[in-house]
This record gives C-alpha cells, sequence and structure tokens, in this order.
C-alpha cells in the first residue's frame, strides 16, 4: 500500500458561461518520458464531488499510468499516484502504459481499477511483469494498494461490478491469440475464478443486467451470459455485431448499451428483450447515464476523428431513442484552448455535472492525440 503523492495540478477555466457550462483544463504531466500521453479508461465520480482519472504513458517496457483527482472546492486537476509507485518493477520489463478498464466505486468507497500494457508489440512476460494488476484506491485514506494479478499472462482491458458492490468482472486477453477469459473476483476474500467462453471477443465492457449475471461480446450480435455455476448462454438481438459498452442498470432495471457494426444504441429491459434506439453517429466507447436513468450522455468518433463533427456531446432519451447535441465542445476548444478533441473513452455523470476526459491534439495535427484534457460540462448552468 502506499500514500498518495503531491504531484503537478494545473486549474480549470471556463469556456463558455451558459448554455450549458464548460470548463476545461490540460492534465499536468509528470516529468516522465513516455511514447504518447492518453486516456482510454473510464474515470468515477465520488459521493463527495471529487472526480478520479488517469492517464498513461503507452510504452511497454517501463510503461507507467498516473492517476488524478479532481476537486471541485479548488478547481484543481492534480496527480495523486502512479502505478509504479505500488509494483515491485524491475527495470527493463515490462510495465503498465495504460489503464484501459474503468474505474469502479463500491458500496463502502472503494474504488477498483485495473493496468493494461502500454502496447502488447513485442510485449514480454517475466522478471516481474505476470499481467496486469488489480489495485484498490482508498479515496478517503489517500492511499492504493495492488492486488496482484487478476490473471496471470493477460491484460485486462475492461472490468463491471456486480449488483452487490462484492464482485467485480474483469476480462483478461491474450496478447498473441488475442483470446481471454472472465474473470470473477470476490472483493472480500480476493478469491479469483474464471470462465473460458468460446466466441469471447473484442473485450470491452461487461453487460450486467438486473438479474446480476454478466455478460460479453461473442460476434454476431450475441451476448454470451454467464450463470454462477459458469454455465454459458448465449443470447441473440444485439442491433449491432459487437457490444462496445453497457451502463449499469437504472432505475427501472433497463441497461443502455453500443454497438459496433452498426454503431447503434440500444436498450436492454428487464426482461432481456433488447430495443434499437438510435444511431450512434460514429464509433462510440463511453456512456453516461443520468441519475433518474431518463438520459445518457455520449460523444461519437472516440478514436481521434470527434473534431471532425464538431464533437458534439449528445444526449439520448432512453424512452423515446430522441439524439440531440447539448453542445458542441470541438470549437470551445478549439478557439479557447487550442486543442482538436480527438475523442473520449470517459463520460460520467455525477448529478447535473459531466465529467468528460478527452483525447486531442493541437492545432497543427490532425490525429486528436498527444494531449489530455478534463471538460467539465455543468448542465443546469
Amino acid at each position: 500500500m502506499a500514500a498518495w503523492q503531491d504531484g503537478p495540478s494545473a486549474e480549470l477555466q471556463v469556456l463558455q458561461e451558459t448554455g450549458p457550462r464548460v470548463s476545461a483544463v490540460r492534465y499536468p504531466l509528470p516529468d516522465a518520458p513516455f511514447r504518447l500521453w492518453s486516456q482510454w479508461g473510464k474515470g468515477v465520480a465520488l459521493g463527495d464531488g471529487r472526480f478520479l482519472s488517469a492517464l498513461g504513458d503507452e510504452r511497454g517496457t517501463d510503461g507507467n499510468s498516473y492517476v488524478y483527482e479532481f476537486d471541485p472546492g479548488s478547481g484543481r486537476l492534480s496527480l495523486v499516484f502512479d502505478v509504479m509507485s505500488v509494483v515491485d518493477h524491475t527495470p527493463g520489463a515490462w510495465g503498465y502504459g495504460k489503464i484501459h478498464a474503468p474505474m469502479l466505486l463500491t458500496p463502502c468507497g472503494d474504488v477498483y481499477t485495473a493496468t493494461y500494457w502500454g502496447t502488447r508489440r513485442g510485449l514480454v512476460f517475466g522478471d516481474g511483469y505476470d499481467g496486469d494488476l488489480l489495485l484498490r484506491i482508498d479515496p478517503d485514506a489517500r492511499t492504493v494498494e495492488n492486488l496482484g494479478v487478476v490473471a496471470s499472462g493477460r491484460g485486462v482491458p475492461s472490468m463491471a461490478l456486480g449488483l452487490d458492490g462484492r464482485t467485480l468482472f474483469a476480462e483478461a486477453v491474450e496478447p498473441v491469440s488475442d483470446t481471454g477469459v472472465l474473470v470473477t473476483v470476490d472483493l472480500a476474500t480476493g478469491e479469483r475464478s474464471k470462465v473460458t467462453i468460446p466466441g469471447h471477443q473484442t473485450f470491452r465492457s461487461v453487460l450486467v443486467g438486473p438479474d446480476g449475471i454478466p455478460r460479453v461480446a461473442v460476434g454476431d450480435g450475441e451476448l454470451a451470459a454467464v450463470g454462477p455455476d459458469g454455465a454459458v448462454v448465449r443470447e441473440g438481438g444485439l442491433p449491432g455485431a459487437v457490444l462496445r459498452m453497457a451502463t449499469p442498470p437504472g432505475p427501472d432495471g433497463s441497461v443502455v448499451g453500443v454497438t459496433v457494426d452498426p454503431d447503434v444504441f440500444f436498450r436492454r429491459d428487464p426482461d432481456g428483450s433488447i430495443v434499437a434506439l438510435a444511431p450512434a453517429l460514429g464509433y462510440t466507447t463511453s456512456l453516461a447515464r443520468s441519475d433518474d436513468g431518463a438520459t445518457v450522455y455520449s460523444i461519437p468518433r472516440a478514436h481521434g476523428s470527434a473534431w471532425t463533427v464538431g464533437a458534439p456531446l449528445m444526449a439520448l432519451d432512453v424512452a423515446t431513442g430522441r439524439l440531440e447535441t447539448v453542445v458542441e465542445l470541438g470549437p470551445l476548444l478549439e478557439r479557447e484552448m487550442g486543442l482538436r478533441l480527438g475523442g473520449t473513452y470517459s463520460i460520467v455523470a455525477d448529478g447535473s455535472r459531466l465529467f468528460v476526459g478527452v483525447n486531442a491534439s493541437t492545432l497543427d495535427d490532425d490525429s486528436g492525440f498527444g494531449v489530455v484534457a478534463l471538460v467539465v460540462v455543468d448542465l443546469d448552468r
């Protein structure tokens, strides 16, 4: 276990006062080697208004990722710890250049997330790197603990929390064969079990329905549901070939998700039926659902090209499928910060406030990557 650090910090600036209010800040970077600064995992809003998120250096050898706290009281975004602070790392061994899985808040206030390799090219296990790690963060005590490898020889790009708040489901993938397992972790005991699912693919989202059963993508518009006894049942009806992202169940028990090929929003009702809602207007990787469950927020074209369509923050009506633009973030970041908004893998709702972590680039670079910024949208302003 390690205490949080006092790392570099930067202050939020207002880009637009009303309709809604939009503020942003570039992540203050560590003085450390990097291949490409980027953000791939969803952050988490804490009960007291703070927000945690991460970025990584995308390196393989000696790769490292960094976790940040945004404090709304001070308006500052601060680096609070890096993964290597809780790892017995051998210099020159493979590292942890991304945090790809979401950060998950448990009922007791702990936050769980997992590391991920910065790149799989040339990946070598050994010298202390045996697979990616499960981390437990205590935001009140301001500590982080390494809970060990989730599944030997595998990385962890996706996780979800069980409805009991004491069970964690992680997709763990092998870097060469691109095959994987679903790992179930008992957070109270640390006990792990794993199931190999025929056809398991993409490893990008675990859909947990109101029955508490995890479901993962197996292609051809199907999900595989894994029961408590490890039995696997295939379920069809997705409006696209593969599940890309799903929300936890809303107050009515429904889950909202988005597919790839084609990109379509859908609602999975408590009885298991699936309703196609609307085209997603491009590759969409992160969804934030309002407290009442009525609205889901997203930004299309996550992988570098959101700026080409204005990087619109979209609101989806879960009942009707109506999709509306709340605000175009792209022009604001270009005019006020000199940044091209490439896309997001992290949209988080906290009441009427949205935290949007974005990959971006400078205006002379069309890639949409290399700079990471936090955008805060206050919907009631």
